[in-house]
């Protein structure tokens, strides 16, 4: 796993959020990490926020939420209604492309 200091990278998208707990003789436990606690990113860059949201929580909004909080950032405001019109409100604003 790297770090840029702004957030972790990682192949593996649970091992940037949650820490593997291995125990002997039993499955392995995933608990989320206690630095970010499995939002991504440190807690300097969750400390900025946009209307009282930060990044992780702007990220894990649909479209549909996303819009009103957008509506006076006409470079973001304009490709919203875009995707609400072909009935894609419902993804999170920070779903995966693949």
């Amino acid at each position: 796993m790297q770090s840029n200091g702004w957030f972790r990278l990682s192949r593996n998208p649970l091992a940037a959020r949650f820490v593997c707990v291995e125990l002997l003789f039993m499955p392995s436990v995933y608990a989320p990490c206690a630095t970010c606690y499995g939002a991504r990113y440190n807690a300097k860059t969750l400390e900025i926020q946009y209307r009282g949201k930060n990044i992780a929580e702007v990220l894990a909004m649909t479209v549909d939420g996303a819009s009103p909080l957008f509506a006076e950032q006409p470079q973001v405001s304009h490709a919203l209604p875009v995707l609400q019109d072909v009935g894609l409100g419902i993804l999170a604003a920070g779903a995966a492309r693949d």
